[in-house]
C-alpha cells in the first residue's frame, strides 16, 4: 500500500510539472537557442528529415524550413570561399615576402661589393643619355669615361655611317670617335687611354683614343693580320675583342682568332 501511494505521488508530481511547463512560452529566438544547446549536449547531428519533423512539431511550415536550409547552405559556402581566398592570399603574401627578402639581400650584397671594392672601380654612367647628338646608348664604361653610340635612321647620316660613337669623360667633356655601321661591342684599355670597337656590319676591329682621335684599323674579319711573332692569323667572326693587357707601360689589345687562339696586339707604349 505504501508503494502504491508513493507511485501515485510521483505521478501527481509529473502531471503538475507538465501543467506548469504548459504555461511557459518561448520566443522563436529562444526556442532556436534551446534546441541548439540541446543538440550540443546530445553531441550528434540531424538529417534534413529529422529537422523537418522537429520543425513540424514546433509548428514551422515546410517552406520556411526549406528557405532556412538554403540560406544556411549558401552562408556556409560563402564562408568556405572566404576562407579559401584568405588562405590563397596568405600563401601569396609568404611568396612575395620571400621574394622581397631575396631581392633585398641581393641588393645589399651588390652594395657591399661596390662599397668595399677598390677606388679603381667602374664609375657610374647612365644607360641612356639625351644629348645634342641624339639618344646615346652606353656600350662600356670605366672610372674615366663612358663609351656611347647614337643610332641614326635618316639619310643625312648614312653617308658617314649609321652610328656615331661618343666618348664622355667624368669631367663632363665629350668627344666624337667617328661614324660606323654597327658597333656591337666596345672595350676600354686598362690605362683608360684607348677604346677598342667592333663594327659587326663592316667586320672591322679598330682602336680609337679616348680623346676622340681618328681610329686605327686593327683588322677585318676574313682578312689575315700580322701577329707579333711574325706569323699571320684571321680574326674570329663572333665577338673578336677578348680584352686588354698592360706590359711595361704598353696597352695590348687581345683579339680572338678564328682558330681559337688569342693574339696580343700592341697599341701603345710609353
Amino acid at each position: 500500500m505504501a508503494q502504491y501511494q508513493a507511485h501515485g505521488a510521483d505521478s501527481m508530481t509529473l502531471e503538475q510539472q507538465q501543467s506548469a511547463d504548459a504555461q511557459v512560452c518561448y520566443s522563436p529566438e529562444e526556442a532556436v537557442e534551446i534546441l541548439r544547446l540541446a543538440a550540443n549536449l546530445q553531441d550528434s547531428t540531424f538529417t534534413v528529415e529529422q529537422l523537418r519533423a522537429i520543425a513540424r512539431e514546433a509548428g514551422v511550415a515546410d517552406e520556411s524550413l526549406e528557405r532556412a536550409i538554403q540560406y544556411h547552405e549558401q552562408n556556409r559556402r560563402t564562408q568556405a570561399q572566404l576562407a579559401e581566398r584568405a588562405a590563397v592570399r596568405k600563401r601569396w603574401f609568404r611568396v612575395g615576402l620571400w621574394v622581397s627578402v631575396a631581392a633585398l639581400l641581393a641588393a645589399v650584397a651588390l652594395l657591399g661589393v661596390r662599397v668595399f671594392s677598390s677606388s679603381s672601380e667602374t664609375a657610374y654612367y647612365p644607360a641612356l643619355v639625351a644629348s645634342e647628338f641624339g639618344l646615346e646608348s652606353l656600350l662600356a664604361s670605366s672610372p674615366a669615361c663612358g663609351v656611347y653610340k647614337v643610332r641614326y635612321t635618316d639619310d643625312k647620316h648614312f653617308a658617314y655611317g649609321r652610328e656615331q660613337v661618343i666618348i664622355r669623360h667624368s669631367n663632363g667633356r665629350a668627344y666624337s670617335a667617328g661614324f660606323f655601321d654597327h658597333i656591337a661591342t666596345a672595350s676600354i684599355a686598362l690605362s683608360g687611354r684607348y677604346v677598342a670597337l667592333y663594327d659587326s656590319r663592316a667586320g672591322e676591329v679598330c682602336v680609337v683614343s679616348v680623346e676622340g682621335y681618328t681610329s686605327d684599323l686593327v683588322g677585318r674579319i676574313g682578312s689575315p693580320i700580322r701577329l707579333g711573332d711574325g706569323n699571320e692569323g684571321e680574326i674570329a667572326h663572333d665577338d673578336p675583342i677578348a680584352g686588354w693587357q698592360t706590359r711595361d707601360g704598353a696597352d695590348i689589345l687581345q683579339v680572338r682568332l678564328r682558330n681559337g687562339d688569342v693574339a696580343n696586339i700592341m697599341v701603345s707604349a710609353d
